[in-house]
């Protein structure tokens, strides 16, 4: 993953060669971060049921969600936007969960002018 310093504009002269280092010396470093996280990411997910059935891909958000940002039945999973919610809601415990208290925002008004 790029460091967001290096998309600052003084800095992007010194990437390759960032790059280029990192890949000789810290090969072996980044490969078993590599397995790791992919070991990790197994381990997460091997006891989520796996379902074929269309109607288990209806998900709906939990209230004060759907209020906030405004979404009228379940969440549209081929939105990165409302997947990401959806994964968000499925990770975070409940316990640990704070509700939405804010309003959600007004939609735009957009005045067109009259040439």
């Amino acid at each position: 993953m790029r460091v967001l310093s290096f998309l600052a504009m003084p800095l992007t002269i010194y990437r390759d060669r960032i790059d280029a280092e990192l890949d000789m010396t810290a090969g072996s470093i980044l490969q078993s971060a590599d397995v790791a996280m992919q070991a990790l990411f197994n381990a997460r997910t091997k006891g989520i049921a796996t379902e074929r059935n269309h109607s288990a891909n209806v998900i709906a958000p939990k209230a004060d969600v759907a209020a906030a940002v405004g979404i009228k039945g379940a969440y549209d999973l081929d939105d990165p936007s409302q997947l990401s919610l959806a994964c968000a809601e499925f990770l975070i415990s409940p316990n640990a969960r704070p509700e939405i208290s804010t309003p959600p925002l007004p939609k735009p008004y957009v005045v067109m002018p009259n040439f």
